[in-house]
């Protein structure tokens, strides 16, 4: 039975899942921008960098994500071609999120409009990310500088990431603050992303793995897609 199943499902290239998870991710970031209630921890900073400076936000994103990534490599003192793969993703991914940035010209005017594009947001997102996790593609230097920090570190992987989003949130709040004089890029819809984006990810990962194979040419044997 689990054969017929196996065989009836759509199988889709791991890069080329990839390469759309970067634009459901970049479209549901700028849904998030639109809105202005909070956007994700981890994009805070690089919004909050490209608000105060001439550089734009995938620019930063970049920046930030090739720190960490040099970071990783300190941590693990090893290389490999998956960690090259995650390096030239997150360069895509910026040019990706500037296009978007540029042409998505949205005005919301009232908290419905607003809640329903946050809601899209959120959706495109968590599919986004559900993507990243299980079509067996490198992650990007976000998620793997942290899933090596852990496996390195053997450190508890939730408390992990609960310090890491910690992190982020309060480097936006404090730069921010410092440099506007106000916070921008969390808020309430940070909250409601970080409290329901597990759950979330988790359902939609389910439903991809009942529906569809993913076969990747440079496979990160490390990513577990059986959610």
């Amino acid at each position: 039975m689990n054969e017929i199943e196996t065989k009836q499902k759509i199988r889709i290239n791991g890069e080329l899942a990839l390469f759309i998870a970067l634009h459901l991710l970049s479209i549901g970031i700028v849904f998030f921008i639109i809105c202005d209630i909070g956007i994700t921890p981890v994009q805070g900073l690089s919004y909050v960098l490209s608000t105060i400076s001439s550089w734009s936000l995938g620019t930063w994103n970049f920046i930030i994500q090739a720190i960490l990534f040099i970071f990783m490599l300190l941590i693990v003192r090893s290389f490999n071609i998956s960690y090259a793969v995650s390096f030239v993703t997150s360069f895509l991914y910026s040019f990706i999120l500037d296009f978007y940035v540029a042409i998505i010209n949205i005005t919301v005017t009232n908290n419905l409009e607003i809640s329903l594009l946050y809601i899209a947001g959120y959706i495109l997102l968590c599919i986004g990310v559900a993507i990243f996790f299980i079509c067996g593609a490198p992650l990007m230097p976000y998620d793997m500088f942290l899933r090596e920090l852990v496996r390195v570190k053997k450190l508890n992987i939730g408390r992990a990431k609960f310090v890491f989003d910690f992190c982020c949130v309060f480097l936006t709040f404090f730069l921010s603050m410092v440099a506007i004089g106000r916070p921008i890029g969390i808020g309430i819809g940070t909250l409601i992303f970080a409290l329901f984006v597990g759950p979330t990810i988790s359902i939609i990962i389910k439903f991809l793995n009942k529906y569809f194979e993913f076969f990747s040419i440079f496979k990160d044997k490390n990513i577990v897609s059986s959610t």
